[in-house]
């Protein structure tokens, strides 16, 4: 089995705070893995280390062989934060076009892809408002 997510005495810390404390993990291709904890005991720390959002401060990391950092996992990634943060000035035609680009959404598809976001949520009627007034 090929695993996908290794981590060898992953450690975070924030200047004296410990984050996260030599943390070893294997996870390997099918396998499902969550991450289970009281609050503050380094779980979103160690996801985002994993997402590239954030630098260890020491020990081993690779995701799909390589640094998470590295642009070309980006595309095999899902991630659905806790509190996410949308450009409230934008519509949703605007928002969903910014991310389908980011997430390299060919322009030959670009148009059909929006329209059936915006149908998969019922949003047909308001499509050009801006986020901030849904």
């Amino acid at each position: 089995m090929t695993e996908l997510i290794i981590t060898t005495g992953l450690t975070k810390f924030y200047g004296e705070h410990r984050g996260v404390t030599d943390i070893d993990l294997g996870v390997g291709e099918g396998q499902v893995f969550g991450l289970l904890g009281p609050n503050g005991s380094g779980k979103s720390t160690t996801i985002k280390m994993i997402l590239g959002l954030l630098h260890k401060t020491s020990g081993r990391l690779a995701v799909f062989g390589k640094a998470p950092s590295e642009v070309s996992i980006k595309k095999h990634i899902g991630f659905l934060p806790e509190n996410p943060y949308f450009y409230t000035f934008l519509t949703a035609r605007e928002l969903l076009r910014f991310y389908a680009r980011l997430s390299g959404v060919e322009s030959a598809q670009l148009a059909q892809r929006v329209e059936a976001s915006i149908e998969m949520v019922g949003l047909e009627h308001a499509p050009d408002e801006r986020l901030a007034t849904y």
